[in-house]
């Protein structure tokens, strides 16, 4: 999911707005991306992917793939085993066991 732009200025998806700012996600250009790579796991709820898959899906440097994932973790948005990342299923059952 990516922002619109009009004006030079985004404008936030619907239901995506409070997504990063809620979780505590970092500010400037990594909440942004973390934004952006919420809103694709959240519009996509089966998708699971490894760290170079989503530095690739998300054209993203390897090194900022692994902070942004990282911090989704930690904020409890993802889920990892240490291997995959996928979205934290909410209200649903999960088909998927990661470790955190």
């Amino acid at each position: 999911m990516h922002a619109l732009f009009l004006k030079n200025e985004p404008i936030e998806p619907a239901g995506l707005s409070s997504g990063a700012a809620e979780l505590g996600m970092p500010s400037g250009a990594d909440r942004t991306i973390c934004e952006r790579v919420l809103g694709e796991f959240r519009e996509m709820p089966g998708l699971v992917l490894t760290e170079p898959q989503a530095a690739r899906l998300f054209c993203i440097e390897h090194e900022t793939c692994a902070r942004i994932l990282g911090s989704l973790v930690e904020s409890g948005a993802l889920r990892t085993d240490g291997r995959v990342f996928a979205a934290r299923a909410h209200g649903r059952p999960s088909l998927w066991h990661g470790t955190r």
